[in-house]
């Protein structure tokens, strides 16, 4: 007479397989939530660049750059809102609560909130004078005082070489800047 074998999973098997598949997800999904900012962020770029080159080319026609989205020669996409800042100001506010600036301190500003980061936000500067390059900061914002890195591992995925750092606002938080390649 044969004997017959369970051929069930017994408990402990189970429970290490349970095992090793938590901690590949521990793994993975820090370098996850850096992939999915980065990608946003890298979207987001295209457009900056975009407008970044219509303003040279305004400069080169006007001798001096643009303070109104209208004014230059591209087409924003139909999720931005033109708002005006209380310096007169146009920014395009999107969707995701990413924001493009015109024309601030002589440069394209974009903010890119990350999620997932609740408080970390990714900027890029691109400068008109052509003087500096181009820049991303990597700022958090937490009202508990906490900081995650998350937006400082976007701008080194991003090829960002470390420049400075600076007091952001009166609450003491830091930004952080990246030269781009």
């Amino acid at each position: 007479m044969k004997s017959e074998k369970n051929a069930a999973f017994t408990l402990i098997e189970l429970l290490v397989v349970v095992l090793i598949i938590g901690i590949l997800a521990a793994i993975a999904m820090p370098q996850y939530q850096v992939a999915v900012a980065k990608a946003s962020y890298t979207q987001n770029i295209i457009l900056v660049k975009a407008v970044y080159e219509a303003q040279q080319r305004y400069f080169m026609a006007n001798g001096v750059y643009a303070d109104h989205f209208d004014s230059l020669d591209i087409s924003l996409p139909s999720d931005g809102k033109v708002e005006q800042d209380a310096n007169g100001k146009e920014a395009v506010r999107f969707k995701d609560r990413s924001y493009i600036r015109l024309n601030y301190y002589g440069r394209v500003y974009m903010a890119q909130p990350i999620k997932g980061g609740s408080g970390d936000v990714v900027a890029y500067y691109g400068y008109f004078d052509r003087s500096r390059t181009p820049e991303c900061a990597a700022y958090s914002y937490h009202d508990d005082g906490s900081r995650t890195d998350l937006a400082n591992r976007v701008c080194q995925s991003l090829g960002g070489k470390f420049v400075r750092e600076e007091d952001c606002r009166s609450d003491g938080s830091t930004c952080y800047y990246y030269s781009l390649p």
